[in-house]
């Protein structure tokens, strides 16, 4: 519910009393399990990143071949952010939570690209974190052509194309 609200509402407008008419709860059944509006859209966030987290383990089930990891994070990756789902988690990326959800949020975020990261060392890509943070880049780039009216299934055959090209990874067959 509260991840409904912020997508309608907006960071700025979630509030307990709005989370709580909404939930038919008192306020004060809220605090008792948030110590501020920061930490329960901090945890609205972990959910959203559990939930990406889950759908690419699910995706990357069984998968070994470093260059099927690089196509299926990519193209996982771009369908959540396009359907989206990643627009909450987008959204916040200017909020000041408390240290201890920022940490929660890191370690998250490199559970999500630690997969594309040992795929792309395991094709000998000498700075693997640089570039798993440059096809993040490409992929946001990408949604944001797809925002802006750009046929989606054009957009990702150019990013899996430039991986094919930059990567010499035969992605396309």
């Amino acid at each position: 519910m509260t991840q409904e609200i912020l997508k309608s509402k907006g960071v700025d407008e979630v509030n307990y009393a709005l989370i709580a008419s909404r939930l038919g709860i008192s306020r004060s059944s809220i605090y008792n399990y948030f110590d501020s509006i920061d930490v329960l859209i901090a945890d609205v966030l972990i959910d959203e990143l559990l939930s990406m987290k889950d759908l690419l383990s699910t995706n990357l089930k069984g998968r070994e071949n470093p260059r099927d990891i690089i196509y299926v994070w990519v193209h996982t990756s771009l369908n959540y952010i396009i359907d989206g789902r990643h627009t909450l988690v987008q959204s916040f990326g200017a909020l000041d939570f408390p240290a201890h959800k920022r940490m929660q949020l890191g370690v998250l975020h490199q559970e999500l690209t630690m997969p594309l990261i040992k795929a792309l060392e395991q094709i000998g890509i000498s700075n693997p974190s640089r570039v798993a943070s440059q096809i993040s880049v490409l992929t946001n780039l990408c949604v944001k052509r797809i925002q802006d009216g750009n046929n989606p299934d054009e957009e990702i055959e150019a990013i899996l194309n430039l991986l094919d090209a930059g990567l010499n990874l035969g992605l396309h067959k």
